[in-house]
């Protein structure tokens, strides 16, 4: 009963998150101190196994399309395409199947400028784990450095 309980309540909670995912931005990024808004793309997840293994559970082949492990990358992510017609509450409930299977370390986030452009697209990328961080690189002269550090 406990453990149908914490099922249902973390169902709620995700269906909760994903219709205010779909109704609104999720991230800012500051651009030369401009808010840049993107958003969840709804038919990608990514994540990562433990000790960067491949994902071995079992997926409803009607609802994705294919699980690609990312051998390249240095936290050997794997990504799940959602065929397009799959539901958002399919989706949902596909991805507690994943995770029920105790293989995941870490999800990801996956973010697009449009969510109504499809991952064919190819117009979305993966948030992991890490603080990306770019500088813009205007090296000031000797004043300017006094000058700021002052």
């Amino acid at each position: 009963m406990k453990k149908n309980l914490l099922q249902f309540f973390s169902l709620f909670l995700l269906l909760i998150g994903n219709a205010v995912i779909y109704a609104q931005s999720s991230t800012y990024w500051y651009v030369d101190n401009l808010p840049d808004v993107w958003f969840y793309q709804p038919d990608v997840f990514a994540f990562k196994c433990w000790n960067g293994q491949a994902f071995t559970g079992t997926t409803n082949p009607l609802l994705v399309d294919s699980i690609v492990h990312h051998l390249d990358r240095r936290d050997k992510a794997v990504e799940v395409y959602f065929n397009p017609s799959a539901t958002p509450l399919q989706r949902i409930a596909e991805i507690q199947s994943i995770y029920g299977s105790g293989q995941i370390e870490m999800p990801y986030i996956t973010l697009t400028r449009d969510t109504l452009v499809p991952r064919t697209e190819e117009e979305w990328f993966v948030l992991d784990n890490l603080i990306l961080v770019n500088f813009k690189v205007n090296y000031p002269d000797f004043y300017g450095y006094c000058q700021f550090y002052e």
